[in-house]
């Protein structure tokens, strides 16, 4: 039996990165660590520029180049423990006093972890540990501080960020409920307008049609040729300026043939204001409000 293999097609989109792995990769990548190297370089530097008086300077470089590779050590672990941390709480959704406590918890393991690979790295025994307690004890408290400070700085930062986009997506929703519901109102307001103007035009055409024959046809004629051009706009959510002051004439010529000389108009209107936009079938509304009352 032959097997067969589909492969994607180009241009397929790929899977979208859990908020795990995206959470990870925020705080653990190249940047960061950038960031980190250069903290424990001006950290080291401030500390052995007093030694440029009594070190030779290959001696002196050698000393700053080890004492920034344990220092990495740390810092790295760290930065690790940290983005660990941000993915279990982006997949477990966790509370921020918990997420908080769980990242100081975690730096502090992650800078007593990094003692011994320290140690195992600058080639001593591990039993150097035990020798001098008082000496590691100072080391693992100062990055067990940082890994501390560092993560509160960075929960902190992280839930102002989360809390601007929440009050972004926010306003996005509130926007788009008032679009819809403006738009709701409008798509009433049609449904109220469209039967009101079709219900009096085609009762004017009765009444012409009972009382003068040839102008009823010529009106009914009339009205064919409004609605032609009016119905496909009146279910759009817009209209412009010059649409509608076309509805509004044809409505206006019916008019004139039933109440004759009772009735002139003319329409000024500057052309630049053609193509603005307008709720569709207001204006011719409004007009033949105005001429009932």
């Amino acid at each position: 039996m032959a097997s067969v293999i589909t492969l994607p097609a180009y241009g397929t989109i790929p899977r979208e990165r859990s908020p795990a792995r995206v959470a990870f990769a925020r705080v653990f990548n190249l940047r960061s660590i950038a960031v980190v190297f250069y903290f424990c370089f001006v950290l080291l530097f401030g500390r052995f520029v007093i030694g440029l008086n009594y070190e030779p300077i290959d001696t002196w470089a050698f000393n700053l180049v080890r004492y920034l590779r344990q220092t990495m050590i740390s810092a790295t672990l760290l930065l690790l423990a940290i983005a660990c941390v941000e993915s279990f709480v982006a997949a477990r959704r966790l509370r921020a006093r918990a997420a908080l406590t769980l990242g100081i918890a975690v730096s502090v393991l992650a800078a007593a972890v990094a003692l011994p690979i320290r140690v195992w790295v600058a080639g001593s025994p591990l039993s150097n540990i035990g020798q001098e307690p008082f000496y590691f004890l100072q080391i693992w408290t100062l990055w067990s501080a940082v890994g501390s400070i560092g993560y509160w700085l960075f929960h902190t930062i992280n839930s102002e960020e989360s809390s601007r986009t929440q009050l972004a997506d926010a306003e996005c929703r509130r926007e788009s409920l008032q679009a819809q519901m403006v738009e709701a109102r409008l798509s009433a307001l049609q449904a109220q307008i469209e039967p009101h103007f079709l219900f009096n035009t085609l009762a004017n055409v009765k009444r012409l049609y009972e009382t003068a024959p040839a102008r009823g046809r010529e009106m009914l004629s009339s009205l064919i040729n409004y609605l032609r051009a009016a119905l496909p706009t009146m279910r759009e959510p817009g209209s412009t300026l010059e649409r509608e002051l076309e509805l509004v004439r044809s409505f206006l010529t019916i008019l004139q043939m039933r109440m004759g000389d009772r009735l002139t108009f003319s329409i000024e209107a500057p052309a630049d204001l053609g193509a603005a936009r307008v709720p569709p079938m207001v204006l011719p509304t409004l007009v033949e409000n105005a001429i009932k009352h």
